[in-house]
């Protein structure tokens, strides 16, 4: 299928960008093989139309095979009574529906009728708990997502080579009672990750079990295999994920227990550390990247798909080496889908059950399809110098901060609940023109405790000038009370715009960040701004939010003081409100190729009858909207049909070129003055008509 998609990829190294079992493996692998006599389709960029429309006829078919008593059948039902149900749920929730559809309510009622002993095993539980995050109906689920948490924390292996891990059976207790895998380890992971979003709380000492086991088998090569101690097996491509996706998750609520100052405050700017295991298994992924199989493995194709989806959107990996993944498998998900009913099925003893592949492929889909709300900036010294990894912790002292607030948002009313968060190298954006990519999410965070400028070439100020004149917005949070990032900070807006009158200045009162969301007191937050042309699009946080970020748990632990679960309410609260007021809540479309007005002079022969518009350069903000009078006589052009040279000249106020134009275009925000002939030249082209 190679040639399906030309996207121009972004060679982003370590850029981080936020469920399926053995019971459906068996039911995988054969699932694609029978169309390896399709013919290839032509190269074709995916669109959002392309993936809507076919994610709408896997749904359609989905819902024909739907029971009339709202359950799901599948060949494993026998093994698994409920686990067939809640995938297809969960494939219709995450794919579009939500559980006031008839359908998805009449499948929610089934489910919520289960009684025990069902669920009886890690797969069912851990899905059924993703059902009930899904549906959003958390008061409705709370006492049956505690019952299968508490399920799933008290099968934990606890002993022996498998500690930490999980095996197929949630009823079997003991050491050595239950053979533990990957494969159900990681939906044991998956599972209680959601139960915690309903309000349950789990215990430190689970995600403690479970980290470690991940730490302590991951292979030399940096992946991991199914099961046993280190080495026993070879490392996949769907293992690998499953270790990339729980090590994220463990990571994410192991927030520091000795975190808090004496007086119960947060206490802020230890020194982040480095994540050397899932470096390691990006690099795993790099050198063994596919969508077109498991890697290094014949089977489990739609499983390591999904796996795949759920690493790169936990981590905050939008690629890995060279390779959007979510691009490419969609590619290949759509040149598979089955044309005549909108279904994905296979042959053999894997991936055979239409109800399961589609359910899989949904769910890569639509996950996968979630939008990027923020690029957190990397940037500081390198190693050999040029163009290797970044050696420092200087942009990330709080690693989770970035993450923290996008799940936060995602708990809000009025925002998506699938959003995801990525890590952006702008060197290598920079070196390889990728202004595309850095646009695919609103919003650049840039957090730091050293000035910053040493690290950003004139490239690199030339992509961040783009990104802002393209409509993107910069938000930079200084850390740790630092007067170098500070001072920094101020002197890279300045070297963006060196020749206009732009700079950081504290927000007014009445500035609309103040309340996007919440209603914030000005004087309690510390919040500066440059405005570009007719908006804000740089905001500066002197505060330290960022480490407050870092320290939010959907469920806090219960060392937190009064006092530190207000800083960090306060903390998010602002950070919300600068994200709504740069997005209005309106997110990229992940898929869309983005549309460019260049900046350079546009070598167009000016023919009679043509508009055209002269910017009038004056002593001020003359230059703040750079872009307005080439998408003003762009859009005249498309939507009125006046043939029009979106080119705008830049003339002087005193000039007689003038003259030569029928329209003049005048721009600022502050104030300004003209000279006595600069006034005297404008009167008289005014006078002459």
């Amino acid at each position: 299928m190679n040639g399906f998609i030309q996207a121009s990829p972004c060679r982003f190294r370590r850029m981080r960008c936020t469920h399926l079992p053995c019971w459906m493996l068996i039911l995988f692998s054969a699932l694609f093989w029978n169309f390896a006599s399709l013919k290839v389709l032509p190269a074709q960029e995916p669109t959002s139309e392309m993936v809507l429309k076919s994610i709408e006829r896997g749904r359609r078919f989905l819902l024909s095979k739907q029971n009339a008593n709202g359950s799901w059948s599948t060949p494993y039902d026998s093994r698994y009574p409920t686990g067939g149900t809640s995938l297809a749920t969960l494939a219709l929730l995450n794919s579009g529906l939500d559980a006031k559809d008839p359908q998805v309510a009449k499948a929610l009622t089934w489910l919520r009728a289960v009684k025990e002993p069902q669920p009886g095993t890690t797969y069912e539980a851990s899905l059924m708990l993703s059902v009930f995050g899904a549906a959003h109906q958390g008061t409705i689920d709370a006492t049956r997502a505690t019952i299968l948490a508490q399920k799933l924390e008290s099968s934990i292996i606890s002993q022996g080579e498998d500690a930490g891990n999980w095996g197929y059976d949630v009823s079997l207790k003991g050491p050595g009672s239950n053979r533990g895998d990957r494969s159900n380890g990681q939906f044991a992971v998956l599972g209680l990750r959601e139960a915690t979003y309903l309000g349950v709380r789990v215990e430190r000492k689970t995600w403690e079990s479970a980290q470690e086991h991940w730490l302590g088998t991951q292979n030399g090569d940096g992946g991991w295999g199914y099961a046993g101690t280190r080495n026993s097996d070879p490392s996949t491509g769907s293992m690998t994920c499953a270790g990339i996706s729980s090590l994220s998750i463990c990571k994410q609520f192991l927030a520091d227990k000795q975190d808090l100052n004496p007086d119960g405050t947060p206490a802020c700017c230890q020194e982040a550390q480095n994540d050397p295991a899932l470096d390691r298994a990006y690099s795993w992924m790099e050198s063994n990247f596919s969508t077109s199989s498991n890697p290094q493995s014949s089977n489990w194709w739609l499983y390591y798909l999904y796996g795949l989806e759920r690493a790169g959107r936990l981590s905050g990996q939008r690629f890995f080496g060279d390779n959007d993944w979510y691009r490419d498998g969609v590619r290949k998900i759509l040149s598979r889908q089955n044309p005549a009913n909108g279904e994905w099925s296979g042959i053999g003893p894997g991936e055979a059950d239409s109800t399961i592949g589609t359910s899989l492929a949904l769910l890569f889909l639509s996950k996968g399809l979630s939008p990027v709300l923020i690029n957190k900036m990397k940037y500081g010294p390198r190693q050999g110098n040029q163009g290797g990894d970044i050696s420092t912790n200087v942009w990330n002292k709080h690693p989770q901060d970035a993450r923290n607030l996008t799940e936060y948002i995602t708990t809000l009313d009025r925002w998506p609940k699938l959003i995801s968060w990525q890590e952006f190298d702008l060197k290598i954006a920079a070196n390889n023109e990728a202004l595309s990519e850095i646009l695919q999410a609103p919003i650049l965070l840039i957090t730091g405790d050293e000035n910053i400028n040493p690290y950003v070439s004139p490239p690199e100020i030339k992509l961040l000038q783009d990104y802002v004149s393209q409509g993107g917005f910069i938000f930079a949070v200084a850390n740790c009370k630092n007067a170098e990032f500070d001072d920094g900070i101020r002197q890279l807006v300045k070297r963006m715009y060196p020749d206009e009158q732009i700079e950081l200045r504290p927000l007014r009162a009445d500035h609309p960040v103040y309340r996007t969301e919440y209603q914030l007191a000005e004087e309690s937050v510390d919040l500066e701004g440059a405005d570009i042309g007719c908006r804000t699009a740089i905001i500066y946080a002197p505060y330290d939010y960022s480490c407050l970020w870092d320290k939010w748990i959907i469920v806090p632990p219960p060392e937190r003081t009064n006092a530190a679960l207000t800083s960090i309410t306060k903390s998010l609260r602002v950070g919300v409100n600068v994200v709504a007021y740069a997005t209005g809540r309106e997110l990229p479309d992940k898929l869309k190729s983005s549309e460019f007005v260049k900046d350079d002079r546009l070598d167009l022969q000016k023919q009679r009858g043509y508009l055209q518009m002269a910017k009038i350069r004056y002593d001020g903000d003359w230059n703040t909207a750079p872009h307005a009078i080439a998408r003003l006589l762009t859009a005249v052009a498309q939507t009125v049909g006046i043939p029009a040279i979106p080119e705008s000249k830049q003339v002087s106020a005193a000039s007689p070129e003038l003259f030569r134009y029928a329209l003049l275009y005048m721009h600022g925000q502050r104030n300004f003055t003209l000279s006595l002939e600069e006034r005297q030249q404008l009167k008289l082209y005014l006078e002459n008509g």
